[in-house]
C-alpha cells in the first residue's frame, strides 16, 4: 500500500483498516474497466491467496515484500503505473499461477528465474517497456503455461525465437505482436505448438513463407502476422474447419491468392491487404461464405471484375477492393449484400452508373466510389439511404446531388466533383465537399483506407472505424 501510492488509489478496500484484510475487497468500477472484483482475497486458512489491483491508480515500483507470501496465486496488478524491473525476490513466490502485469511501465528483461515458476499458467506483461531477449528457462514452463502475453514491448529475437517457444507444448495463447522479432518463419516455425487457439506476432520484423502447419492448424482460430516482411504464403491449403481470423496485410507476400485459400471454410476476416499479389482474385474465395471482412485493398491484380460468385457472400459486413486493376461496372448483386456496413472500391477503372440497389443497403455506412470512371447521375434513392460517407469525386458524374444533405441521415462526409467554375456535378448544402477537377490542387488525395488493425479480441467486431494514417476521420462502432 505504501509502496504504489496507497492513499491516491481509486479503490481503497479497507487497507490499513482495524479489519482483517481477508475482507480487503468487493466490486470495483476502474478507471479503464467495468465493474469487477479487486483487493485482498485468502484461502480457507485466511492466507493470502490473490493480490488484484487493476486499474486502481498504483504508483512506484513492486514491492519486494510480496515474496513473503507463499501461497499467493493471482498477482493482478494490470492497468496502473508501476515501473522499474521485476524483483528477483519474485522467484520465491512458487505459488503463482497469474501474473498480469499489462499496461505499466515496467522495465529491465524478462527474468530468467521465471522458468522455475512451477504452477505458473498465464503470464500477461504486455505494453510495458521491456527489453532483451526471450530466457532460456521458458522451456521449463512446458508443463504449465497456457497464455503468455509480451505484446507491445522492446523484446528482441532471431530464429532462436522459434526453439525457446516450442518448448511450451500446453501454450494457447500467444502475444508476441509490436516487438522487435526477426526470424525466418518456415516449416519448422512454433511446429510444435499444437494446442494454440490464438497467436499473434503481427508488427515485428517476420521474414519467409506463411507456412502449411498453421494454416491447417488443429485448433488455432486466430492467426495474425501483418506487418512483417513475409514473402511468400504456401501454395497448397487443405480443408481447415477451425481457422476464423487470418490477418496477413502489410507485408511483401508475392505470387497468386492461392485458390485452396477457400478451404479455410470457417473463415470469418480475410485481410491480404497492401501485398504484392498479382494475376487474378480468386473466383474460389466465393464459396467462403462465413466471412465477414475480406480486405484485398492495394494489390497488383491483373486486371478484373469482381467475381460474380461473391453473391453468395451473404455476411460481408466490409468489402474493401481499393486499387486492386478492377474495371467494368460496378455488379448489381452487390446490392444484395445487406450486411455490408463498408464498401470500398476507391482508385480503380470501374465505369457505368452507380447501381441504385446500393442505396437500399439497411447497413451501409461508407461508400467510397471515387477515383474511377464512372458516369451518370447519382440515384435520388441514395437521399434516405444510411450512407453517411459518401465519396465520388474524381468520377464523371453528372446532376444534381444535393438531395444528399436533405435526407433524414447525417451526413459529414460527402465528396464530390462540384468545385470550379463550370461542375459537371452539383451539390449544395453544408454536408458536401466540392473538389474542383479542372484545378491542379489537392483534394481529397489523402487515399483513405478503412483501419486495418485486427478486431479479433473484440469479438469480431470493430471497435471503431479509424481512416488514414493521420486518423483522419474516426467513426464510432457500427456493429
Amino acid at each position: 500500500y505504501l509502496s504504489l501510492n496507497g492513499p491516491e488509489w481509486e479503490s481503497q478496500r479497507n487497507f490499513f483498516s482495524s479489519v482483517n484484510e481477508c475482507t480487503w475487497n468487493g466490486l470495483f468500477n476502474g478507471i479503464k474497466s467495468s465493474y469487477f472484483q479487486s483487493g485482498i482475497y485468502c484461502d480457507s486458512d485466511n492466507v493470502v491467496g490473490a493480490i488484484v489491483l487493476p486499474d486502481n491508480k498504483l504508483k512506484g515500483t513492486l514491492p519486494k515484500e510480496l515474496a513473503f507470501l507463499p501461497k499467493l496465486s493471482y498477482l493482478i496488478l494490470h492497468y496502473n503505473e508501476i515501473n522499474g524491473d521485476i524483483p528477483s525476490e519474485y522467484q520465491q513466490l512458487t505459488s503463482l499461477k497469474r501474473f498480469y502485469l499489462d499496461q505499466n511501465y515496467i522495465t529491465g528483461t524478462l527474468p530468467s528465474w521465471m522458468g522455475q515458476w512451477p504452477s505458473i499458467e498465464q503470464i500477461s506483461i504486455s505494453t510495458n517497456l521491456l527489453t532483451g531477449p526471450l530466457p532460456d528457462t521458458l522451456y521449463n514452463l512446458s508443463d504449465t503455461l497456457t497464455d503468455l502475453g509480451l505484446h507491445d514491448n522492446m523484446i528482441v529475437g532471431g530464429n532462436d525465437i522459434s526453439e525457446k517457444l516450442n518448448g511450451l507444448t500446453k501454450l494457447q495463447e500467444l502475444y508476441l505482436e509490436e516487438n522487435l522479432l526477426d526470424c525466418m518463419v518456415d516449416d519448422r516455425f512454433l511446429n510444435k505448438l499444437m494446442n494454440l487457439t490464438v497467436l499473434d506476432l503481427s508488427d515485428n520484423q517476420l521474414v519467409g513463407t506463411v507456412p502449411k502447419h498453421l494454416l491447417n492448424h488443429p485448433t488455432l482460430e486466430v492467426l495474425d502476422l501483418h506487418d512483417n516482411n513475409l514473402k511468400s504464403i504456401v501454395d497448397t491449403i487443405d480443408e481447415n474447419p477451425i481457422l476464423e481470423f487470418l490477418a496477413l496485410h502489410s507485408n511483401d507476400i508475392s505470387g497468386t491468392i492461392p485458390t485452396g485459400i477457400a478451404n479455410l471454410i470457417k473463415l470469418r476476416h480475410l485481410d491480404l491487404s497492401t501485398n504484392k499479389f498479382r494475376e487474378s482474385i480468386p473466383n474460389s474465395i466465393g464459396t467462403m461464405t462465413e466471412l465477414t471482412y475480406l480486405f484485398l485493398a492495394e494489390n497488383n491484380f491483373s486486371a478484373s471484375s469482381i467475381p460474380r460468385s461473391w453473391q453468395n457472400l451473404e455476411n460481408l459486413k466490409e468489402l474493401s477492393l481499393k486499387r486492386t486493376n478492377l474495371y467494368s461496372e460496378i455488379p448489381d448483386f452487390l446490392g444484395s449484400l445487406t450486411n455490408l456496413v463498408l464498401l470500398d472500391l476507391d482508385d480503380n477503372n470501374l465505369t457505368g452508373s452507380i447501381p441504385q440497389s446500393l442505396s437500399s443497403l439497411p447497413a451501409l455506412r461508407f461508400l467510397l466510389l471515387n477515383r474511377n470512371k464512372l458516369s451518370g447521375e447519382i440515384p435520388v434513392a441514395f437521399a434516405n439511404s444510411t450512407v453517411f460517407m459518401f465519396l465520388v469525386d474524381k468520377n464523371t458524374l453528372t446532376g444534381d446531388m444535393s438531395f444528399m444533405c436533405d435526407g433524414d441521415t447525417r451526413r459529414d462526409h460527402v465528396i464530390a466533383d462540384c468545385g470550379g467554375d463550370d461542375p459537371d456535378i452539383v451539390c449544395e448544402g453544408e454536408c458536401c465537399q466540392c473538389c474542383d477537377k479542372s484545378s491542379d490542387e489537392e483534394c481529397n488525395d489523402f487515399g483513405l483506407l478503412a483501419n486495418l488493425d485486427p478486431m479479433w479480441d473484440h469479438g469480431y467486431k470493430r471497435k471503431n472505424y479509424d481512416f488514414d494514417m493521420q486518423k483522419y476521420i474516426v467513426y464510432g462502432n457500427y456493429n
